[in-house]
């Protein structure tokens, strides 16, 4: 996870989902100051399908 007011640009990297077969980068879709971070998501990944716009 990146770390909370850290700077980023469009495009820069800010994260890596892993699996069992690959791991993807994540990228910034916009420029700006990371404000909040999902501490959530290190032990349940899976609510980024089950509940996206709440807990994921």
């Amino acid at each position: 996870m990146p770390k909370i007011g850290k700077l980023v640009k469009l495009g820069d990297q800010v994260g890596v989902v892993e699996s069992v077969k690959a791991a993807s980068d994540l990228f910034s879709p916009v420029s700006g100051e990371i404000i909040e971070v999902n501490n959530e998501l290190q032990n349940s990944p899976q609510l980024l399908n089950t509940d996206p716009e709440n807990t994921g």
